[in-house]
């Protein structure tokens, strides 16, 4: 895996301005890899509709602040400790999202 992700870094060439084939190809394996891994690792503890929001909700949100090389080491496991921060904010307002929507108003 760690092989085939630095090979799509050098395809995508490091250009997160310019959305290439490659670039649009890559950001679909991300989003479909993310949220099958985050939906199977939640569903054990939430229900799935809560699950779903949150997994969609946090992709959405790691795509449009993300640049390509910076998803990249996202899927790899070796981003900053910066972007690291952000996915983590960007997680808490997934949950609030999520758990909010399933919270029935009173």
């Amino acid at each position: 895996m760690a092989t085939a992700v630095l090979a799509l870094a050098f395809a995508l060439g490091g250009c997160a301005a310019h959305r290439s084939a490659s670039s649009i190809a890559f950001r679909k394996h991300f989003a479909a890899t993310f949220l099958r891994t985050c939906t199977t690792g939640a569903k054990g503890h939430l229900g799935a509709a809560v699950v779903k929001r949150f997994c969609g909700c946090s992709e959405a949100r790691i795509e449009r602040r993300y640049s390509d090389a910076q998803i990249v080491a996202i899927a790899a496991g070796t981003e900053p400790k910066s972007v690291n921060a952000g996915i983590a904010s960007i997680q808490r307002a997934c949950a609030h999202v999520a758990f909010t929507a399933a919270t029935p108003a009173p």
